[in-house]
């Protein structure tokens, strides 16, 4: 059994639709991703049914075995979600190992300056409202309800929890710079981790690009009419086609707004990330052995 918990971008969509899914040879899903959610995300932790989760999921994973087949589970709020604080992951992480204790993971970081970036340019893209300045620094007063998190992406916290549970030679981390570089190594990595043949034509297309910032600027005013989504659920109107027909537009808007947009987006976020992390990263080094140096990860 393979569990793959994220992060938030990371290629997870891609390895989802052409490396982890019920299409390909060599793996096998229990159940899609909303079928996730609900047996081991969304139940409140007093109300969740341990042994009902794992009679629900025990003999699908055991059919997909009886076909030669990796059972995988690939789901990036597993790690949880960067929009509300990830206050979950902890308790997901638990329910994982109780349900599926000899299971193998795999957890995928990268760099935290166009992780986040790239984070905040999904969030306007689902309907998210605020700016930068209030989707980043929250006033202290709110509290009732969970926001963005920088702690979020201190990765050597949630991967150390997995090490902890499920010990040392059932964890594997990996960069997603070495996917860019290298795709088929960085796959060759994963099959070798959890024992799976090597997928067959797998398919070269990027999922999700991320918008250009001049095109988010213009979306995340139109969000607060138009596009009402679970990061924003006041918006009068409902225009779920908008994000669509704004992509379809980007190109245009990039051009004419050039990379003016994209610049101040970029250092609005390296400004709050800068040495934030160096410790952090140092300690993921410490446990992975991974090069993240070498990789443009800051360091000590």
């Amino acid at each position: 059994m393979l569990l793959h918990v994220g992060y938030h971008k990371t290629a997870t969509t891609w390895l989802q639709r052409y490396i982890f899914s019920n299409t390909s040879d060599s793996f096998g899903v229990p159940c899609q991703g909303l079928d996730q959610v609900d047996q081991l995300i969304r139940p409140h932790p007093l109300e969740w049914d341990e042994v009902a989760t794992a009679d629900y999921f025990h003999p699908r994973v055991a059919e997909i075995e009886s076909k030669g087949l990796v059972p995988v589970l690939s789901n990036e709020e597993f790690s949880g979600n960067p929009h509300s604080g990830s206050y979950q992951s902890l308790e997901n992480a638990r329910r994982l190992h109780l349900i599926f204790p000899e299971a193998k993971v795999l957890i995928v970081i990268r760099r935290q300056v166009d992780q986040i970036l790239s984070s905040y340019k999904q969030y306007v893209s689902r309907g998210g409202a605020l700016s930068p300045n209030w989707y980043f620094e929250r006033p202290r007063e709110y509290f009732r309800v969970p926001g963005f998190r920088f702690g979020h992406f201190e990765f050597d916290q949630l991967i150390r929890v997995y090490l902890d549970l499920f010990g040392k030679d059932r964890v594997m981390v990996l960069p997603y710079e070495w996917m860019v570089q290298d795709r088929d190594a960085f796959l060759g990595r994963i099959y070798d981790f959890c024992g799976a043949d090597p997928v067959t034509a797998v398919d070269d297309k990027r999922e999700r690009l991320s918008l250009s910032a001049s095109t988010i600027m213009l979306q995340r005013q139109l969000n607060r009419h138009f596009l009402r989504d679970d990061v924003n659920q006041s918006a009068p109107f409902s225009f779920p086609s908008m994000p669509y027909y704004l992509r379809r537009f980007d190109g245009f808007l990039s051009r004419f707004f050039g990379t003016r947009c994209d610049a101040i987006l970029r250092k609005h976020v390296e400004d709050r990330c800068r040495g934030r992390y160096v410790q952090s990263n140092a300690r993921t080094i410490e446990m992975t052995g991974l090069p993240l140096a070498d990789l443009g990860y800051e360091l000590p």
